[in-house]
């Protein structure tokens, strides 16, 4: 015979209402908010309760008061958050700190960072033949299949990234009328401009397939004159798109790390709109006052067209930079910036490739600055 089981009755009553999160407690920036709102709130809420306990313990004439009118050799009650001191307890104070003020961690190996602009392409075979050449000298290089020395080889090896930086395209009547490229590539049009961005993918195609390529726009490129510079499509690239995140399309300005070292830079407007100001200085001296004004772009949008921001400006500094870098210049020139508190920051003038045939590479354990001539008869290094 199955005995049942009669349970005991309870009265139920559930006090849970206070830890649901209601619709007065969600705002459009409610997670904007710091916490001070919250620990605000709960020294208000418990302060009855401990002025109460405080006045049993050490007697009823004991008022609390502010630290800032606290007296020497005088009792006094203060009421307030404690905060035990937890060494390994995280903190936004101590990371911000240390983020302004220290290095990242050596480097183990050598590992370096090519910038290359100015490729200004015509569209005309001719034109680029030249050109043509030096860039396939250049994707030979990078894909280890001219004979080098034991030196270079290594550096090959050791190349981690590649930066593009802009003006791409050539700014002739042709290249001014890129638009007309771009829906080319999106309709059954005839357009020679089209040839542009053709020698760029095919280009950019060999060398992403081996070796994480960025590519930024720049005067004249098939992107927003405004700054800054949004990515170039990627309809643009159709080959070289073939290899996803091997070709990062990316803005003018650009900011990224490697291995900690924070990059930074630009693909040269600001540094020529401020020559027009400044003649005699060279770009090294502009590069430092641009990190002295905290400022990537101090003539937008007075004499550069910018996006009309309304709360933000995204071209001041707000992350210290190892490399600081404007391409697109006359020739190639360095200079390291030291800082009292140990920090350093290299100032990096990139050429234009047209101009210069040449590359940089940046060792990003030392910050040395290594350039590369390219040319039809022969393959310079210099450092």
């Amino acid at each position: 015979m199955v005995r049942r089981c009669r349970r005991r009755s309870v009265q139920y009553a559930s006090f849970c209402d206070g830890f649901l999160i209601r619709g007065k407690d969600i705002e459009a920036e409610c997670f904007h908010r710091q916490y001070f709102h919250f620990y605000r709130a709960r020294v208000k809420l418990l302060q009855q309760r401990i002025l109460r306990n405080a006045k049993q313990l050490l007697g009823e004439t004991l008022e609390p008061s502010r630290l800032t009118g606290a007296k020497k050799e005088h009792t006094v009650l203060v009421i307030g958050t404690i905060a035990k001191r937890v060494k390994l307890r995280p903190s936004v104070l101590r990371d911000l700190a240390e983020e302004q003020l220290i290095l990242p961690q050596p480097i183990a190996e050598n590992k370096y960072v090519m910038f290359v602009s100015g490729f200004s392409f015509t569209g005309q075979t001719e034109k680029d033949a030249q050109k043509l050449v030096a860039l396939d000298l250049l994707q030979k290089w990078l894909c280890g299949s001219l004979s080098v020395s034991p030196k270079e080889r290594g550096i090959v090896e050791r190349l981690v990234r590649l930066v593009v930086a802009g003006e791409s395209v050539a700014i002739t009547d042709q290249g001014r009328e890129f638009t007309t490229a771009a829906r080319y590539l999106i309709k059954n049009e005839e357009c020679p401009n089209v040839e542009c961005a053709a020698h760029m993918d095919k280009f950019l195609s060999k060398i992403s397939s081996m070796l994480e390529v960025d590519v930024m726009p720049g005067l004249g490129d098939p992107s927003t004159h405004l700054m800054p510079q949004q990515p170039i499509h990627r309809a643009v690239f159709p080959k070289s798109s073939q290899h996803g995140k091997m070709l990062n399309l990316v803005t003018n300005p650009y900011h990224f790390s490697l291995d900690g070292v924070h990059i930074m830079g630009t693909s040269g407007e600001s540094l020529s709109d401020l020559r027009r100001f400044a003649k005699e200085a060279n770009s090294v001296d502009l590069l430092r006052k641009i990190l002295d004004w905290q400022h990537l772009a101090p003539t937008v949008p007075d004499t550069i067209d910018g996006f009309p921001f309304a709360e933000r400006d995204p071209f001041i500094i707000e992350t210290f930079p190892h490399i600081l870098f404007a391409a697109n210049q006359s020739e190639v020139s360095h200079a390291i910036a030291d800082f009292e508190d140990g920090r350093r920051t290299l100032l990096l003038s990139v050429p234009s490739f047209t101009k210069s045939s040449s590359v940089v590479l940046v060792n990003l354990r030392t910050l040395e600055v290594i350039e590369h001539k390219f040319s039809v008869d022969k393959l310079v290094c210099d450092s």
